[in-house]
């Protein structure tokens, strides 16, 4: 298990994006946060960190069992502001790390879910567990996408067309002075 180390955290440029809920977090602490004081963190952040529907997000609990429609993960976050978090848990950390550092996205993201779950649902007998092609290409992204931004079309279009080693290696010159990438999914971090 990696140690807790935000300093390192912050001292890495991939953590780049993350670094000002980080920072509140304390660049000293050697213990996990709760769940206070990640909702306070959402008090404190420069944007509005809210659903679709304007609700607050907090970060709760992870309930177990079975449960309804709406106390399901991405349903519960779009209905009451709920998100799912467990306790010392790394992947979830970082993913309220992301709703933190990028809140708008994460909540477009989990309005089209929830739409196409309802979507879904009416169209299906309740056996029928398929995610589908959007929910699939949502949840790529929001577990390891990554966000480039680049200044030239010419890095873009090898981008799209995988010549990775044209790309990173015949122009990395290029890539360092003309392209971005930031992470956004937490499952990377």
């Amino acid at each position: 298990m990696q140690e807790w180390n935000p300093a390192a955290w912050l001292d890495s440029p991939c953590f780049a994006p993350l670094a000002p809920a980080l920072e509140a977090l304390g660049r000293d602490r050697r213990t996990w946060p709760s769940w206070a004081e990640l909702n306070a963190l959402v008090g404190s952040a420069q944007g509005e960190v809210a659903n679709a529907q304007g609700m607050p997000i907090r970060f709760v609990p992870q309930r177990e069992g079975k449960r309804a429609f709406w106390q399901h993960y991405e349903p519960g976050i779009f209905r009451w502001g709920e998100v799912p978090t467990r306790a010392g848990n790394w992947h979830d950390f970082f993913n309220a790390l992301v709703w933190l550092t990028f809140p708008k996205s994460k909540a477009a993201i989990n309005e089209a879910h929830v739409r196409a779950m309802w979507a879904a649902r009416r169209r299906t007998t309740p056996q029928d567990s398929q995610r589908g092609r959007l929910r699939d290409a949502l949840t790529l992204f929001d577990e390891g996408g990554v966000i480039v931004v680049s200044a030239s079309a010419a890095l873009s279009d090898l981008l799209r067309q995988f010549r990775w080693k044209d790309l990173f290696w015949d122009a990395r010159a290029q890539v360092l002075t003309d392209m971005r990438f930031i992470v956004f999914g937490h499952g990377l971090y």
